[in-house]
């Protein structure tokens, strides 16, 4: 879960109940770093999965790093990978929003494990 409860305490209490009710077991995103970044630090679930490939949106900001830490964690077994959403997030989406109609992966090759960021 992003880190809602910064922002909104009570409404992400009703979620977090919601969501474990329901079966989930929840993991919230929460940034200790001086001066966090509400401007995008709430994007980074809004990120893309593909099999077991994982891009996850980074701003160039500390909490990119965490971020990465707890999909990995999450994601055991998935190759995860931040990719600079800055632009698109300050329109209020991000990977998963602006990739609903992906059916396969077209790529022709496969992104090597060493690369941490992809670049177009």
């Amino acid at each position: 879960m992003s880190n809602h409860r910064d922002y909104y305490p009570e409404e992400a209490d009703e979620i977090k109940y919601r969501l474990e009710v329901a079966g989930f077991e929840v993991i919230e995103m929460l940034f200790d770093v001086p001066n966090p970044n509400s401007d995008f630090n709430w994007a980074y679930v809004n990120y893309l999965q593909v099999g077991s490939k994982i891009i996850v949106p980074t701003f160039g900001i500390p909490e990119d790093k965490l971020a990465l830490k707890y999909i990995r964690d999450a994601n055991p077994g998935c190759v995860v990978r931040g990719f600079r959403m800055r632009d698109i997030a300050k329109n209020g989406g991000a990977l998963h929003c602006i990739t609903w109609n992906i059916k396969k992966s077209v790529l022709p090759f496969e992104p090597e494990e060493k690369d941490s960021i992809l670049l177009f």
